[in-house]
């Protein structure tokens, strides 16, 4: 196996995968499919546009074409992705497509490039283009594009998107027509965005509809890591890695992939005459992590916001397991419910694990969590100010002397 499938094998996510293949061949889905996929930085949702495109490309007649939005200061242009998207489908058949957009979507052709307009008459840009014609005029181009064949449009990093662009995709979940149209579009849902939050909205509407869904790319389980590490290095020899590769990576494919070429670097994993070998116990690997996947970690915590990383700071001065009520003290928070509610969320994200509950009836500030490798909560604890890392323990330690806490 190839780097390149290798890097496919762990990052794009089988079952996702299978429902797409799924909504895409099936000749008797005449509609419009949108699957809207989220994920972290470094889940894989980009490995697994690549994925869908190559094999939506296997397809007969199927045409495959792909947009992106891109961070940057000021406001997207209104409908980049699909604008880059429709472009990409006129670079691919230029003799037919450019003619079909001057008839079906007129107002599309003016945001395209010039040499596009140059295929047909040219045709005058709006200021501010109609978002009730551009949806139309889109799902009419699709409607007669998929007379040759079905559509697989894929849209990727859409929390830099347009708020346009997020009522697009809505009206084409929501359209009644012969389009045989797959939309694929991924996006960060906690990045700070006005087009993520309207994503997340988006996405609890399509889990309530026929055809079109939401779905989340979840982190690795520690048996996929140990697949990986049998693909990738042909054999079992480096298997033994696996437990604590998953817990330090938080099960995140970028953040795998990182570790064992940083393990690599380190000489750790080795090439041996028949293969790769481990240089050390894997206990005493694990024991040595930190300098070989220290960017790595603190890569994945610069993700968080700098209330989320109050708390991961807080929960480190508790220790590697911690409850809401210790972070509140630490924190010297009045209440510990506001704390409790960011671990919980923090947990869904996979930054830290529930290792017991206080109530089996519901959440409790009792809740016992811990860090996923007790790494994590070295690195949380280093990037803290040294006075707030003494202030958290002081804190900490005059709560633990009080006969209650919290009342």
């Amino acid at each position: 196996m190839d780097e390149k499938e290798t890097v496919s094998s762990i990052a794009a996510d089988a079952n996702i995968l299978l429902r797409l293949d799924t909504a895409f061949s099936d000749p008797s889905r005449f509609g419009c499919r949108v699957v809207l996929v989220d994920g972290e930085r470094g889940m894989g949702k980009s490995a697994l546009c690549a994925e869908f495109m190559r094999r939506a490309r296997e397809v007969p007649f199927a045409r495959v074409c792909h947009g992106q939005a891109i961070a940057h200061a000021r406001t997207s242009e209104p409908y980049l992705p699909f604008v880059e998207a429709l472009h990409h489908l006129a670079r691919q058949s230029p003799r037919t497509v450019p003619p079909l957009v001057a008839r079906h979507a007129p107002t599309w052709l003016g945001r395209l490039p010039a040499w596009v307009t140059d295929v047909v008459a040219p045709m005058p840009e709006a200021a501010a283009p109609d978002p009730f014609r551009m949806i139309r005029e889109c799902g009419e181009l699709l409607e007669r594009l998929a007379l040759e064949g079905p559509i697989a449009i894929v849209l990727d990093d859409l929390q830099w998107a347009d708020l346009e662009t997020v009522e697009l995709l809505r009206a084409l979940a929501r359209r009644h027509a012969p389009l045989r149209t797959v939309v694929l579009a991924t996006y960060a849902p906690f990045a700070t965005t006005l087009a993520s939050a309207a994503l997340r909205n988006l996405s609890a509407e399509l889990r309530a509809t026929i055809g079109s869904s939401s779905m989340p790319i979840a982190p690795l389980s520690e048996a996929q890591v140990r697949a990986y590490l049998v693909d990738r290095f042909a054999g079992d020899s480096i298997a033994p890695l696996a437990r604590a590769v998953h817990r330090v990576s938080f099960g995140n494919p970028l953040m795998i992939m990182s570790v064992i070429d940083g393990l690599i670097a380190a000489g750790s994993v080795m090439p041996a005459s028949d293969g790769w070998r481990l240089r050390q116990a894997p206990r005493t690997i694990d024991r040595t992590l930190r300098a070989t996947v220290l960017e790595t970690i603190v890569w994945r915590f610069d993700q968080l916001d700098s209330d989320d990383r109050a708390v991961l700071e807080s929960a480190a001065a508790v220790g590697t397991d911690f409850c809401a009520l210790d972070v509140a003290s630490a924190a010297g928070a009045e209440s510990p419910l506001p704390i409790m509610r960011r671990l919980e969320m923090l947990c869904e994200r996979g930054f830290i694990a529930r290792r017991s509950r206080h109530s089996r009836r519901a959440a409790s500030d009792r809740d016992v969590y811990r860090f996923m490798h007790p790494l994590h909560a070295q690195v949380i604890a280093g990037q803290a100010r040294s006075s707030e890392q003494l202030q958290a323990a002081e804190r900490l330690a005059f709560s633990r002397r009080r006969p209650q806490r919290f009342g």
